[in-house]
């Protein structure tokens, strides 16, 4: 049984891809000083530092490291990272994309932008390069993203993509597994590109659960990655919460798939002030390192800039990893719980059981929830976390039987028998709390003209702190064909590569929402998302203060730009926090 391990990676910390912060020596150093704080004070340390995307001088086959931005090379980083008792970890764009090797010409294809690892001569020189990075640097973990292997070059003599994807794929499994026979205790890790089609591993909540995955790629990969960290398709009051609901979406989505919830890399935990990460720093911090525990990969993976945290997270990191690594040393394994995220009314994962075991919980409607379940043997249970606002009500209630309450989109950890301590209990963060109550408003959405819906308040303000108002994007029909609309739909993909981040993110003007109150637009107290989205999303929420909804007062949703055309829903629903 392998041991659980930690592994830092300084993605979202920089972000060559969405923005324009480039990894250089400088950063690195900075990071690894702040690990060593880490260290130092709390006690918590990693075991591998991966460097993420475009360490390398384009020019050169995974050789050596860029410059100007590496002026003394890699030396002086890796004494470092050795120092402080980690392994160096590389990332490589595995087909090659974003390298201009001149000898490589004979394996690109153009059409692509990838190289063939199986037609001339860039295979063999990636496992050549491959080789380097393991015994001059000493390289022990590969993170290999944006694989694309159905690469056909000019002359190769194959008919098909399919029939290139075999002959790449072979290849691939070929090198890995040779590497893997000489270097024993090489951990790979496999990212975008070994999916069966591009887009399965962003597609919306609620589709259809086909097959994307051949699950033989275990033999050459130590673990599968379930997508980058985005907004799911499921509305909440806050940025964060809704980013977490997707990995739980992705962890569920593989397991059912049949991964084992230990080889399915989960992205980790997210931090950052760049495009990537959504310019949430460490907003969520605490909740998101526990989700990503409570998944049961059996390791954590901070991601990003650690300069971001304060002490009082270092420390929770500390005390949310002792509780996690002793439940996954002693051979505890996790299951899924519940449904799918998104679309059931709860979702979570046990690690262990009734007599020592971890249950995190997360509520997916709008409202609170009782939720029971049957765990044999079951004698002491109590609340190690929960997001903060009301307390997770958690009761034994006969027999092997627990009942546990969360309020809307809380998230909780129930300690179970041996962990049912209060000395174990995890502080939770103030910057992400949850509602207390939320329920509809009596309001009726009608259209009133193409691409709008509008709902008239009638009435005193509604008795309670704020408003909000979601309106989410779904295509025009479902799956089967039958309209009234089917699926979320994703608008607004935007980045910050061409210059400066945007003062309004273009999701806001594709669906915008507007409260006026005889005739007087009414100014919200806040607006999700309020950042630039990658990936796109699917909705939208205003709040306003809720004394704003005077007698009369209209709730007008317009459809624009990449959102038009598609169905709109609309919720308004009172908050109590």
């Amino acid at each position: 049984m392998q041991r659980p391990f930690s592994i830092y990676c300084d993605w979202a910390f920089h972000d060559e891809l969405g923005d324009l912060v480039e990894l250089d020596e400088a950063m690195t150093m900075t990071a690894l000083d702040t690990l060593a704080g880490w260290r130092a004070r709390h006690g918590v340390g990693f075991d591998y530092y991966l460097l993420d995307a475009f360490w390398f001088d384009p020019g050169q086959p995974y050789t050596a490291f860029k410059r100007p931005h590496w002026p003394r090379g890699f030396a002086p980083a890796l004494a470092r990272i050795r120092e402080l008792g980690m392994l160096p970890g590389l990332w490589f764009d595995l087909s090659g994309s974003h390298l201009q090797v001149a000898e490589w010409a004979p394996s690109y294809d153009p059409e692509r932008r990838a190289h063939s690892l199986a037609y001339g001569p860039y295979g063999p020189s990636l496992e050549a390069g491959w080789r380097h990075a393991l015994e001059t640097w000493g390289v022990r973990l590969f993170k290999l993203d944006f694989a694309n292997l159905s690469a056909r070059p000019p002359g190769c003599g194959w008919a098909t993509p399919e029939e290139a994807g075999q002959a790449n794929g072979a290849a691939l499994r070929s090198i890995l597994s040779r590497l893997r026979a000489e270097y024993p205790d090489l951990v790979i890790i496999a990212y975008n590109g070994i999916e069966r089609w591009p887009g399965y591993l962003s597609r919306p909540m609620g589709s259809p659960t086909h097959p994307g995955f051949d699950l033989s790629w275990l033999e050459v990969f130590d673990y599968v990655y379930s997508g980058d960290p985005r907004p799911s398709d499921l509305p909440r009051t806050d940025l964060r919460r809704s980013i977490d609901a997707f990995q739980d979406h992705q962890v569920w989505l593989l397991s059912r798939l049949g991964f084992p919830m230990e080889r399915i890399d989960d992205h980790g935990c997210m931090v950052g002030g760049t495009n990537t990460s959504f310019y949430q720093g460490a907003h969520g911090f605490r909740r998101t390192y526990l989700a990503h525990l409570a998944r049961g990969g059996r390791r954590d993976l901070y991601y990003g800039d650690p300069t971001l945290l304060a002490d009082g997270d270092v420390a929770f990191m500390a005390a949310a990893r002792r509780l996690y690594f002793d439940a996954f040393g002693r051979g505890l394994s996790t299951a899924w719980l519940g449904g799918e995220p998104g679309v059931a009314p709860w979702h979570g994962c046990l690690t262990g059981g009734a007599a020592r075991g971890l249950l995190s919980l997360v509520n997916g409607p709008r409202t609170s929830q009782q939720i029971e379940l049957a765990l044999p043997g079951l004698a002491r249970a109590t609340a190690l976390y929960a997001d903060a606002g009301p307390d997770a009500a958690v009761q034994i209630a006969g027999e092997g039987a627990l009942l546990v309450e969360l309020a809307p989109e809380q998230m909780a950890v129930i300690g179970l028998g041996a962990y049912a301590s209060a000395d174990l209990a995890l502080t939770p963060a103030a910057d992400c709390p949850v509602p207390r109550r939320m329920r509809p408003l009596d309001i009726a959405f009608a259209p009133t003209g193409p691409g709008e819906l509008t709902g008239v308040w009638r009435g005193a303000p509604p008795q309670t702190d704020e408003v909000v108002v979601f309106a989410q994007a779904h295509s025009a029909t479902d799956a089967s064909g039958v309209g009234g609309g089917g699926l979320p739909v994703r608008f607004g993909q935007e980045t910050t590569r061409e210059g400066q981040r945007p003062a309004e993110p273009a999701s806001r003007e594709q669906v915008h929402i507007e409260l006026t109150v005889g005739g007087r637009p009414i100014a919200p107290l806040r607006i999700l998302p309020d950042v630039p989205i990658w990936a796109g999303i699917s909705w939208v929420g205003v709040f306003y203060a809720a004394s704003a909804l005077a007698d009369g007062a209209e709730l007008r949703v317009r459809q624009h730009g990449g959102a038009a055309g598609h169905t709109l829903r609309v919720r308004a629903l009172a908050v109590e926090r």
